[in-house]
């Protein structure tokens, strides 16, 4: 799942892993699928195992199953 408020968004997914990252798109994976993030400024602020703390400003968010 995903949560965002203001300019940050929690991903709390059990993740597997960044896939990409630059400051205008990261991929998340998860075990539902991938986590497309889009936006500019993006970074990501906490990597834990069960969740990763993104901050930016978001354009989209896109789930690939």
């Amino acid at each position: 799942s995903a949560c965002l408020v203001g300019s940050e968004m929690c991903i709390r997914a059990d993740h597997k892993g960044i896939l990409s990252y630059t400051d205008t798109e990261i991929r998340v994976s998860t075990p539902m699928g991938i986590v497309r993030v889009f936006g500019n400024g993006l970074s990501i602020d906490r990597i834990r195992l069960e969740d990763i703390l993104i901050s930016g400003q978001f354009k989209q968010i896109e789930y690939e199953i």
